[in-house]
């Protein structure tokens, strides 16, 4: 559970990806609007929004509903005005983040 955990914070996955093997794997929560706060496994959650789960390799994706975890926190930029459910708009935020690095 505690690697489950690890992992759901993280923007930037360390297991590979089950579709081409490479570690590329990334996910990126946005917050929607707050809800009544709940603890599951542990972890606090206070918002709806969505969760998006992508490969920067083979670009399989993943979009869903989902409740946010209350400390998660983006390094990213994004435009949530671009936000469809590619992630398109996230992989190019991430792609500018390591230019400017």
């Amino acid at each position: 559970m505690e690697l489950f955990v690890q992992e759901m914070m993280r923007e930037d996955l360390t297991v590979p990806c089950p579709i081409c093997g490479e570690t590329t794997l990334h996910h990126y929560y946005c917050r929607g609007k707050p809800v009544t706060t709940r603890v599951l496994n542990g972890i606090t959650f206070d918002h709806d929004g969505g969760l998006w789960e992508w490969c920067s390799s083979c670009y399989t994706y993943a979009h869903y509903s989902a409740l946010v975890p209350a400390d998660w926190k983006s390094s990213l930029t994004v435009d949530s005005n671009k936000l469809i459910p590619i992630p398109d708009a996230i992989e190019d935020a991430r792609l500018l983040k390591i230019e400017n690095t």
